[in-house]
C-alpha cells in the first residue's frame, strides 16, 4: 500500500499548478479523444449516409491527435504543443459544424451546432489562457 501511495504522490506532483484545473482540462481532452475514436471506428450512420466516411474520419483523427498533443503539452508544461493540439481540436469542431449544416433538417442540427459552438468557445478560452502570461495557464 505504501508503494501505491508513494507512486500516486509522485504522479500528483508532476501535474502543473493549479492541479485541479489541469486535471479538468485533461478529462476534457480525454472526452474529445474518445469522441474522435467513436467518429473513426463507429461513425453515426445518419452522417455517413449523407457524407462519406472520410469526412467524419478527418474529424475523428483531428480530435484524437489534437487531444493527445494537448494532454502531453499541458502535462509537460510545453504550452506551444498544447496550443497546436487545441488548434487541431478546434479545426475538428469547425469541420464537424460544416458537416452538421449539411444534414437534413429533421435531424438535431440545432442541438449539434450548439454543442459544437460550446466546444469551440471553450477551446478558444483555453487557447487564450495559455497564449498570455508567458505560455502558462491562469489559475
Amino acid at each position: 500500500m505504501g508503494t501505491a501511495v508513494r507512486w500516486f504522490r509522485q504522479w500528483w506532483l508532476t501535474i502543473p499548478e493549479p492541479r485541479d484545473l489541469s486535471l479538468v482540462w485533461a478529462v476534457a481532452y480525454l472526452v474529445l479523444a474518445a469522441a474522435g475514436v467513436a467518429a473513426v471506428f463507429a461513425p453515426p450512420h445518419a452522417i455517413v449516409a449523407v457524407f462519406s466516411w472520410p469526412a467524419l474520419a478527418a474529424v475523428g483523427w483531428l480530435l484524437i491527435v489534437g487531444a493527445v498533443l494537448a494532454m502531453v503539452g499541458g502535462w509537460r508544461e510545453f504550452w506551444k504543443l498544447e496550443r497546436v493540439g487545441i488548434a487541431g481540436m478546434g479545426g475538428a469542431s469547425l469541420l464537424f459544424a460544416l458537416i452538421a449544416l449539411g444534414l437534413p433538417r429533421d435531424d438535431l442540427v440545432g442541438v449539434v451546432l450548439g454543442y459544437v459552438a460550446f466546444a469551440i468557445i471553450t477551446l478558444t478560452a483555453r487557447y487564450l489562457m495559455i497564449w498570455r502570461f508567458a505560455y502558462r495557464p491562469r489559475g
